[in-house]
């Protein structure tokens, strides 16, 4: 009995360590606080089948991992209303904010970074003139900064506090001058059409994501870097642009629609030497449908 419990508690340590340390490193959104806070009647249950389960270890450490991964699901879930919990936690009312970017006219590339937890973001084009222009709808803090290095616009956005998945960022960007695209979020949807953006790279590094893509044929070369947890990937590339993609998901279903060839370690389409757009694609995922086409 005593050896049991030894173990049983050398297992919680274990997965609780490492859970938290996934968090710091902002790998999970694990919100544990805000979590039992908001349902603290069902530690009387857990308790209470701990009571029950005293002899049965396979059983315990089975409850107690649902218990841990319980705060995972916390955004899909309302926060109870109670003066009880609002008094260690409030769960604040969605807000609505525009923003925009100015073009300056010295600025001949743009750079764009955007750093947030968990929702959605609809990406397209805009010829206005403006750089950069939108709608965000959350529950945090919304920063925006911009600054201007030599001939390119830097602009960077960070969503904080707002782990929650009815985030919304509207985004458009300004259809004549090339761009980099870095986007570092969560559990997402996210839905990019590039399809008349000049882009210079897009780089995304996620976690469990719907991720949908209409890259554009407006550069003579596109560099596209994915990183995400398990996802649903659907990648439209225009048919006269020429893509050699590499693709790091051997748990992932994958289909390719188009004509392609492999060569060594990547997958060609047959029209790619002589494409006047060049685009490479390096992708590394989970288990994940990837559905690229050509």
């Amino acid at each position: 009995m005593e050896n049991n419990n030894r173990l049983f508690a050398g297992i919680l340590l274990v997965v609780i360590g490492t859970m938290l340390l996934l968090n710091t490193f902002n790998i999970i959104n694990w919100p544990i606080l805000a979590f039992y806070i908001s349902y603290w009647p069902l530690l009387f249950i857990i308790i209470g089948l701990n009571i029950l389960l005293s002899r049965k270890i396979v059983l315990k450490i089975i409850l107690w991992m649902v218990v841990i991964l319980l705060p995972l699901t916390a955004n899909f879930f309302p926060y109870p209303n109670s003066s009880f919990i609002g008094y260690f936690y409030t769960n604040p009312a969605t807000k609505s904010e525009s923003f925009a970017v100015s073009h300056d006219k010295k600025a001949e590339t743009s750079s764009l970074v955007i750093d947030f937890d968990q929702g959605t973001i609809n990406m397209a084009s805009s010829s206005e003139g403006k750089l950069l222009s939108g709608i965000i709808s959350h529950q945090g803090s919304f920063i925006l900064d911009e600054d201007y290095i030599n001939d390119t616009a830097k602009i960077y956005m960070k969503l904080k506090y707002a782990n929650n998945v009815k985030n919304v960022f509207n985004l458009n960007l300004y259809d004549n001058i090339p761009w980099d695209i870095t986007l570092n979020n969560g559990a997402s949807n996210a839905n990019l059409d590039l399809s008349n953006l000049i882009i210079n790279k897009l780089d995304i590094n996620s976690g469990a994501t719907n991720l949908d893509i209409k890259l554009s044929a407006k550069n003579t070369e596109s560099n596209v870097f994915i990183d995400t947890g398990a996802s649903n990937i659907d990648i439209k590339v225009p048919s006269s642009a020429g893509v050699k993609a590499k693709v790091n998901a051997p748990l992932a279903t994958k289909n390719w629609a188009g004509e392609w060839f492999e060569k060594e370690d990547y997958v060609v389409s047959s029209n790619y030497e002589k494409a006047e757009s060049k685009i490479y694609i390096e992708l590394s995922s989970g288990i994940s449908r990837i559905n690229i086409i050509h």
